[in-house]
């Protein structure tokens, strides 16, 4: 219910309309059309959250590029290292390509690091 419409109801009702009244005396608080805060800062707090998010989106989004790099750096160690092990160039693309897709589904599972830190161990020890 909006305030408009409560007032109407209220002064329909006398009994309500009495207990309001008393109320509002006795509460100490003056009759106002309401409050604003308009300050004319509007804008330059809209431009100061504006300033923050596009800074933190160009961080962010430099982190991103720079993790990305890093898995793309990893991804042709790995296969610079299968093929070194006697691996068919295509195979040890497709290989790691699969693995990174399995490993980009299952993040956080410790049985998987645990064979990742295995498998890169024997592939590791061939060199």
């Amino acid at each position: 219910m909006n305030p408009a419409d409560f007032q109407n109801q209220a002064a329909a009702d006398p009994q309500l309309s009495v207990l309001l009244w008393e109320t509002a005396q006795n509460s100490g608080l003056s009759e106002s059309d309401g409050q604003t805060y308009a300050t004319g800062l509007e804008p330059l707090a809209v431009w100061a959250c504006y300033a923050l998010w596009r800074w933190s989106k160009m961080i962010l989004d430099a982190r991103q590029r720079q993790l990305e790099m890093d898995t793309a750096r990893q991804q042709v160690e790995l296969i610079q290292l299968l093929v070194a092990d006697g691996w068919p160039r295509e195979q040890a693309q497709a290989m790691v390509s699969a693995l990174l897709d399995g490993i980009q589904a299952r993040q956080e599972d410790p049985a998987l690091k645990a064979a990742l830190d295995k498998a890169l161990g024997l592939v590791g020890q061939g060199e």
